[in-house]
C-alpha cells in the first residue's frame, strides 16, 4: 500500500477538511442541493403538502388529546414519516454529486457543476434505493418507539411519564447512532466504488465498524451547531431557514464523503496518490 504509517481517524481533521472543501465549492454544492429540493417540490407537491400534518399532530397532542391517546399519532404519524422518507431519499442526489466533487477536490483535480451532476445521475438509482432502505428502517424504528411510549403512558401514573420520555429519548439516540453511524457513507461508497444498493449498504456497514460512535458524534455536533444557527436565522422568515438548511445539507454530504475517504485511509491504508484511481 501507499503508506507505511497508520492514518488516524480524528474529528478535527474531518471537520477541517469538510469546511475547507465546502468553502472552495460552495455554489456547486449548494446548487446541487437546491436543484434536488426544487425537483422534489415540483414533482411531489402532494407529499410536501402533508407537512401540515406535523403541526396538526403537535396541536392535537398538546391541546385536544390526553397523553395516552393514540389517535393523533396514528392519523398524522404516517404523514410525517412519509415526508421525512421522501426528503431523505431525494437528498441522495446532491449527496452523490457532492461525494464526487469532494473526492475530486481531495485528489487535487478540478471538476465542473455539470460533471458532478452527471456522476450523481449515473448512480441515482442505487444511491436512492440504499438511502430509502435505511431511511425507512430508521423512521420505522423511531415510529415504533413513539407508539410504544404513548401506549405505555396509558398504564403509567403521571409522575412516571418523565421516566418514559427519558427512556424513549435514549432509545432514539442509540437508534440514530446505529443507523446514522453505520450507513452515513453509503452514498460515497456507491459513487466511488460503483456499487449496487445492497453492496453499498454492506460496504458502509463494514467500513464504519469500530467508529460508529465517533461518526454519530460528528454528525450530532454538526446538527447541534446548525440548529443554534437556524434558531437565529429564523428571524428572517423562510429565506433564513432555507439558507441554513441548504448549507447544512451540503456540508453534511461533504462530511460523509470525507469520512468515507478517512475511513479508507485508516482501515485500508488508502493513500493520497490512490485517489486518482477512484473515478478512472
Amino acid at each position: 500500500m501507499a503508506n507505511g504509517t497508520q492514518h488516524q481517524f480524528t474529528m478535527g481533521n474531518i471537520f477541517s477538511q469538510s469546511m475547507d472543501i465546502l468553502g472552495k465549492n460552495f455554489w456547486k454544492f449548494c446548487g446541487a442541493v437546491m436543484l434536488a429540493w426544487g425537483a422534489l417540490l415540483v414533482l411531489v407537491i402532494p407529499i410536501v403538502m402533508l407537512s401540515f400534518g406535523i403541526s396538526a399532530l403537535f396541536k392535537n397532542l398538546g391541546a385536544n388529546a390526553a397523553y395516552g391517546d393514540l389517535d393523533p399519532v396514528m392519523t398524522y404519524g404516517p404523514m410525517s414519516a412519509l415526508i421525512v422518507i421522501a426528503f431523505t431519499t431525494a437528498l441522495s442526489f446532491p449527496a452523490a454529486s457532492i461525494a464526487y466533487g469532494t473526492v475530486q477536490q481531495l485528489r487535487g483535480e478540478p471538476f465542473s457543476f455539470s460533471q458532478s451532476l452527471s456522476k450523481a445521475f449515473k448512480h441515482l438509482v442505487p444511491a436512492g434505493i440504499a438511502t430509502l432502505v435505511w431511511a425507512v428502517a430508521y423512521t420505522a424504528f423511531n415510529g415504533a418507539l413513539i407508539v410504544a411510549g404513548v401506549a405505555l403512558g396509558q398504564s403509567m401514573a403521571t409522575t412516571d411519564i418523565t421516566i418514559t420520555v427519558i427512556a424513549l429519548v435514549l432509545c432514539a439516540v442509540f437508534g440514530a447512532m446505529f443507523f446514522y453511524g453505520r450507513f452515513m457513507v453509503v452514498v460515497p461508497a456507491i459513487v466511488a466504488e460503483r456499487l449496487g444498493f445492497v453492496a453499498g449498504l454492506q460496504r458502509s456497514y463494514r467500513l464504519t465498524a469500530g467508529h460508529t460512535f465517533k461518526i454519530w458524534l460528528v454528525g450530532f455536533l454538526l446538527w447541534l451547531v446548525f440548529s443554534v444557527i437556524g434558531a437565529f436565522a429564523g428571524i428572517v422568515p423562510l429565506i433564513g431557514s432555507i439558507a441554513v438548511n441548504v448549507i447544512y445539507t451540503a456540508l453534511s454530504a461533504a462530511l460523509s464523503a470525507v469520512i468515507y475517504v478517512e475511513l479508507r485511509r485508516t482501515k485500508e491504508n488508502f493513500g493520497i496518490e490512490e485517489y486518482a484511481a477512484v473515478f478512472d
